[in-house]
């Protein structure tokens, strides 16, 4: 499991959460599992009330920025986005299955 997240760039531990652009520590570790043999595949940061507020505060304030990019330059990020997720789908079927 480790290589897979290697290729992704990811890693097996995560302490933190990522509000507006900054880390930081999350109040609780989450164990992630495998649904197939319940193996620990990572553990990771799992925000509480604190950190769910501040995500909604940080999106909201984001939003007239967000609204005032025109339509099309917006699709072109989420096209790019997609390419980047189908570019590495295997690895990302692999992770989830």
């Amino acid at each position: 499991m480790t290589d897979i997240l290697s290729r992704l760039g990811l890693s097996a531990a995560c302490d933190g959460v990522c509000i507006a652009g900054r880390w930081s520590s999350g109040p609780h570790a989450m164990i992630a599992r495998s649904p197939i043999d319940g193996a620990r595949t990572a553990t990771v940061a799992a925000g509480g009330t604190a950190e769910t507020e501040a995500a909604d505060a940080a999106a909201e304030n984001a939003f007239p920025a967000w609204r005032s990019v025109p339509a099309p330059r917006r699709g072109e990020y989420v096209r790019r986005i997609a390419e980047r997720l189908r570019a590495r789908k295997a690895d990302l079927a692999a992770l989830i299955t």
